[in-house]
């Protein structure tokens, strides 16, 4: 999946192999299950680079809250955001499709 990634460090957390990469200049987390199959990969997302179709979702069905963080997650069954969001001393994380639908 990574051919020209170089691999930080490798570690096992709840049954999990987690391996943590540098793909493309880009720190990434790539978790396998026990059966070594991949779960998926995820990584932080500038704000200043976020599209602009996740922050209208996030602004249209959110209006109040600002966005905090940003991660990408590739998985088998399709690519998302993960965006923590807060208000005030509220804080929620949603999940955005790369189409800007929000996801359950």
């Amino acid at each position: 999946m990574y051919p020209n990634a170089v691999i930080i460090e490798t570690d096992r957390e709840n049954g999990n192999i987690e391996v943590d990469i540098i793909d493309q200049n880009i720190g990434k987390e790539v978790v396998f299950n026990s059966a070594n199959e991949w779960m998926y990969t995820s990584w932080d997302v500038r704000l200043n680079t976020l599209p602009d179709v996740i922050r209208t979702t996030v602004s249209t069905n959110y209006p109040d809250y600002m966005i905090d963080d940003v991660d990408f997650y590739e998985t088998p069954t399709g690519n998302f955001y993960d965006v923590e969001i807060e208000k005030g001393n509220r804080d929620l994380h949603i999940k955005v499709s790369e189409s800007g639908e929000l996801m359950k």
